[in-house]
């Protein structure tokens, strides 16, 4: 597999050149999103429309996306760092862009207990190494419930595998809040043989990305 180019936290912009794929397309191309259709993504691609204004569940959730950034970083402990570029995979897959909401720095320690009494599964320090992804989700309240009970579904973890497909980094962490029910921590470890749940390999980010 060609892994794709690592960007550092002074990641040039990419270049808006051609149709290209975002995090946020992923699920709805997969079939996994509830609000957008893989046809949606391909005719915007194509020219055939451009995009529309937020629905208001996605409108209250980019509004409430700022909390839940804080409320994650206090939580861990982590320090979360804004990153306003747009990625652009490396070749083969430079149709694939992200525009990450936040970066995670270097991580020195965290708070295991606390972060498995919000039902985290932590990773150990040693699997969290160089820069991470973070993304805020900020569901209604059903399915952060279905979230606690179940775990991240399958359309968040796209999302999470494409962004480690963009930026070649080894781990992604989700801050799934809600302002009723608080904040659920979820992370996505990049390794070469997955024995945990939140472990994924080169392997699937190349089937993924191929998919897409």
């Amino acid at each position: 597999m060609q892994r794709a180019k690592a960007y550092s936290l002074e990641a040039v912009a990419a270049t808006d050149r051609g149709p290209s794929i975002g995090g946020s397309d992923v699920p709805a191309l997969l079939g996994l999103d509830t609000f957008k259709t893989a046809q949606e993504v391909w005719e915007r691609m194509m020219g055939m429309t451009s995009r529309s204004d937020p629905e208001l569940d996605a409108r209250r959730g980019i509004r409430t996306e700022d909390w839940a950034a804080d409320e994650f970083a206090l939580a861990t402990g982590l320090k979360l760092r804004r990153l306003n570029d747009r990625l652009r995979a490396a070749p083969p897959w430079d149709h694939a862009t992200a525009h990450l909401d936040r970066t995670i720095v270097t991580v020195d320690r965290l708070p295991v207990e606390h972060l498995e009494s919000l039902g985290a599964m932590v990773p150990p320090l040693e699997e969290l190494q160089g820069p991470g992804v973070y993304e805020g989700k900020c569901p209604r309240t059903p399915k952060w419930d279905r979230i606690r009970r179940e775990g991240i579904g399958q359309d968040t973890i796209s999302q999470g595998l494409h962004y480690l497909g963009v930026t070649g980094w080894k781990w992604v962490a989700f801050g799934i809040f809600n302002a009723e029910r608080g904040l659920i921590p979820a992370f996505l470890v990049r390794v070469e043989k997955a024995t945990k749940p939140y472990h994924v390999t080169d392997q699937i980010i190349s089937d993924l990305m191929n998919k897409t």
